[in-house]
């Protein structure tokens, strides 16, 4: 296992930054939009933002270090599903007493409950199905760890590949087992990628070449409709150009994104909170149709859950 430099270790943290920059910027223009532009901006972002997550995630457990099974999956039940587990607890009674500003009302009881937990994408947060599937992933990650042969790296590439693009096994709602095996792909390319790394790098080319080629295949996805492939190899491009840019702001040493540093996981699992707040203010209750709500809830879910980070760090035990 190789040990991350200074500088790959920057790149990684902003490239963080960046993806959950774009969830809540496209959690922000959810609310319907008349305007082309801010259309293609939500189906730009969602091209690619999750699985640039589960890549990231891959990479970094190449890097990652325990001291056995039992301790990885303790790790991770930590950071994953306990703040699953409590913060969609404590927002179950909230949301259900919303049910009149929401489209998908939520019933109170015991098995609307128990659903909320077992099926991710009935959570009453649903931003959360990515916690449990990122911890399944996380199960069966250790599994790469074992080969050291590249024949069979491929395959399991390979296997990852087809499962996510032929949409195998696509009615598994149960802990979002569906969503764990069309990701899978992403966090094993991300996982090779780190372990192939010396070879890939070459590779990496950042020149005017590479972005224009980055933004015809972006058009012709916008324009055109474009099948599980053609999606499955622009996220691949669209977490490429993200790479680039990370490796473009740390070279030129800038530092607008650090106040993101560091927090990109407290601001996921907040984020929702005042994106929320603001939907329901102005959309529902003042019914402001303006599309400058989108900025005010970027702000919101961005700032707000930094200055809740206390509380952030109390579930995640710091």
């Amino acid at each position: 296992r190789r040990v991350m430099n200074k500088k790959e270790s920057n790149i990684l943290n902003i490239m963080q930054c960046i993806a959950v920059l774009l969830v809540v910027a496209g959690h922000s223009i959810e609310t319907p939009s008349p305007s082309l532009f801010w259309q293609y901006v939500h189906k730009f972002i969602y091209s690619f933002h999750m699985p640039l997550f589960m890549l990231l995630s891959g990479y970094l457990f190449f890097h990652s270090r325990y001291s056995n099974f039992l301790d990885h999956i303790k790790k991770k039940a930590s950071r994953l599903l306990v703040p699953y587990v409590i913060i969609s607890s404590l927002f179950f009674l909230p949301r259900v007493l919303l049910n009149n500003f929401n489209s998908v009302k939520v019933q109170f009881s015991c098995s609307a409950f128990l659903n909320n937990l077992i099926y991710p994408w009935d959570n009453v947060i649903t931003q959360f199905w990515f916690l449990p599937t990122l911890f399944l992933l996380f199960l069966i990650a250790p599994i790469l760890k074992y080969s050291n042969n590249s024949i069979v790296d491929a395959c399991c590439l390979i296997v990852g590949v087809l499962v996510h693009c032929y949409s195998l096994f696509s009615d598994i709602k149960i802990f979002n087992i569906t969503g764990v095996l069309f990701y899978m792909v992403y966090f094993i390319l991300g996982y090779m990628i780190a372990k192939y790394k010396a070879v890939l790098q070459r590779f990496v080319y950042y020149n005017y070449q590479t972005l224009i080629i980055i933004a015809v295949l972006n058009t012709a996805y916008l324009i055109l409709e474009s099948n599980d492939a053609i999606k499955f190899l622009l996220s691949l491009v669209n977490s490429y150009f993200v790479m680039l840019t990370a490796i473009f702001y740390v070279n030129k040493e800038y530092k607008f994104l650090d106040f993101c540093n560091g927090y990109y996981y407290h601001i996921y699992l907040l984020s929702w909170l005042p994106l929320k707040i603001v939907i329901i203010l102005g959309y529902k209750i003042l019914h402001i149709n303006s599309e400058f709500l989108y900025l005010i809830e970027f702000i919101a879910g961005v700032f707000i859950p930094l200055k809740l980070k206390a509380v952030t760090n109390l579930l995640l035990r710091k």
